[in-house]
């Protein structure tokens, strides 16, 4: 007489009601005990720029000793003398791609506030120092106040000795 008036399937029912609630609740009150609070951390950009001497190694002359100053190879030239202050060279790259093209990769700091657009292109140059192709053309790279902006680039050929990545600053363009 008793399985008539109770029901098993509501009895099932009701115990899981009962079990899931109480279950959330103790797992809301244990994720709000274990979570330590949230740190808030600010990140900065620190520059250091970099002693005004050229790097040694190759490096491009006039023909004409005393006319120009030597322009260092595989390097980065600011063609722009107002990025001196705003702009740092974080890592400078090159390697060979599986088919013996040379690739170059930049990572350039803004340390300053205000967005930069910048210009930037590569010459290749064989181990007698001419080009081995045209220069590539001038890619804009973005970099906002306080951040990192990327530069990569390819050559055509395969006989690159070395290069030289010119930027300049396209911010007024």
């Amino acid at each position: 007489m008793c399985s008539r008036l109770i029901n098993p399937k509501q009895v099932v029912f009701t115990l899981c009601l009962i079990l899931s609630s109480a279950c959330a609740q103790q797992g809301n009150v244990a994720m709000e005990t274990r979570q330590p609070p949230v740190e808030q951390r600010k990140i900065t950009v620190e520059c250091e720029f970099p002693a005004m001497a050229a790097p040694s190694g190759p490096a491009l002359v006039a023909q004409e000793y005393g006319a120009n100053s030597p322009i260092p190879l595989n390097a980065v030239l600011f063609t722009s003398p107002a990025l001196k202050n705003s702009l740092v060279v974080q890592r400078l790259a090159a390697s060979l791609t599986a088919t013996h093209n040379a690739q170059v990769y930049a990572r350039f700091i803004n340390c300053t506030e205000q967005p930069l657009k910048l210009g930037v292109r590569t010459s290749f140059l064989s181990d007698r120092q001419v080009p081995v192709e045209p220069t590539s053309a001038w890619k804009t790279v973005w970099v906002q106040g306080l951040t990192t902006g990327n530069y990569l680039e390819n050559s055509i050929s395969q006989n690159v000795s070395s290069y030289l990545v010119e930027v300049r600053d396209d911010t007024e363009l």
